[in-house]
């Protein structure tokens, strides 16, 4: 088999294989949104159907009514129900994903309807579906269909380079096929890494970045609270003050107001925490809890916290510059010292190389040859 056919079947085989991916991401597109049609038209005759619901009024039970002796005991009072019940729905729902609650429209899809058919190419597990959703929540991706769009990218920076490439290796001459077959086996890897690699980069700016803004926000916290004004409307003007020098924690700061008015400002919170991933944050949330439930002073609690994460950036910072010093060591001697070396040993090595062209090797070859008949008398006279 010459080296041309070899050449040949890689050509047909990835063909076969780039039509094999888009194909079915086509074909999935078109299907998805002809059933998406199909249940708009449905739900459409149902709605039209559907008579008006006739509201009742159901009467409270007879021992409410009576008092709470006739109550029987195993069976609560409705109140006391509705009380658990909307507690435990509470907590429940400050632990959904956007992705988990159904959102009208799709305005938010990167690449319209086909991006589900997208995202469904490339499969991920359930732990690292949670965690890279965790993530892109932490970077400031808070649509609801962020993880679909996110996944889309990520097989489309795999699919792309290999039509681009594989087109290439068709246009290239011979002597450059190697070349591009490797790109092919490289390049498809290195997009899908790097786009994961740059959400955590967003991440971790963003996370800085809220950390830092942290004091500054607590101490105008302290102030409105102070003044009398609620925790939301404070963090309401906060938002609006703070929003040219830390514009993400403002973002943070909007949606916690914004959550609290459909919710609780603890459900709030809370979310506030998961979202954003710092260990300031949790301890803040914990905080302004806390001090809602048990009735004590927000202003003192305030300026007490805020002395503290103050005392934590710095000792981090700290920490981080005390660690600068043995970060450098290894770049100072793989950078540093091959110079060193160079500029030390290279006029010996000059002066070495020019003795060996000016005869020096034939003194040495001479030198070690009467050293050796040196060496030979001295035996035979010890033998005699």
């Amino acid at each position: 088999m010459t080296t041309q056919t070899i050449f040949n079947l890689v050509y047909i085989i990835g063909a076969v294989v780039i039509l094999a991916t888009i194909v079915p991401v086509v074909v999935k597109w078109f299907r998805r949104s002809e059933k998406k049609a199909d249940q708009a038209q449905a739900e459409r005759v149902e709605s039209a159907a559907r008579p008006e619901p006739v509201r009742q009024q159901v009467n409270e039970p007879a021992y409410a009514m009576a008092g709470a002796s006739d109550e029987p005991e195993s069976n609560p009072h409705w109140r006391s129900r509705l009380f658990e019940e909307s507690a435990h729905n509470e907590a429940r729902e400050a632990k959904l994903d956007p992705e988990d609650v159904p959102v009208q429209g799709d305005g938010d899809y990167a690449f319209g309807g086909a991006t589900t058919t997208l995202a469904s190419m490339l499969p991920e597990t359930e732990e690292r579906h949670h965690g890279w959703r965790k993530v892109l929540r932490t970077a400031g991706y808070l649509s609801p269909h962020a993880w679909q769009n996110f996944t889309a990218f990520r097989f489309l920076a795999v699919v792309i380079p290999l039509v681009l490439l594989g087109a290439l290796l068709i246009l290239v001459p011979k002597a450059f096929e190697i070349p591009v077959l490797i790109a092919i086996l490289l390049v498809p890897a290195i997009c899908w890494a790097a786009v994961g690699l740059y959400v955590r980069n967003k991440a971790a700016d963003r996370k800085l970045r809220i950390e830092q803004g942290l004091p500054d926000a607590v101490d105008m916290l302290n102030m409105c609270v102070s003044q009398g004004l609620t925790i939301p409307q404070s963090f309401e003007k906060i938002a609006r003050q703070i929003k040219p020098a830390y514009p993400d924690l403002a973002k943070e700061f909007q949606i916690i107001v914004e959550h609290a008015r459909v919710g609780s400002l603890p459900q709030a919170l809370e979310n506030f925490a998961d979202r954003v991933d710092v260990p300031e944050a949790r301890s803040l949330t914990a905080l302004l809890t806390q001090t809602d439930r048990m009735g004590t002073s927000v202003s003192q609690s305030l300026s007490d916290y805020s002395d503290s994460v103050r005392d934590d950036l710095k000792q981090r910072a700290d920490e981080n510059a005390n660690k600068a010093g043995f970060k450098l060591l290894f770049p100072t001697v793989l950078c540093l010292m091959p110079a060193v070396y160079m500029f030390l040993l290279g006029p010996a090595i000059v002066e070495l190389n020019n003795f060996l062209r000016e005869g020096g090797r034939e003194l040495l070859d001479d030198s070690r040859a009467a050293i050796q008949e040196t060496g030979i008398q001295n035996d035979s006279r010890i033998t005699r």
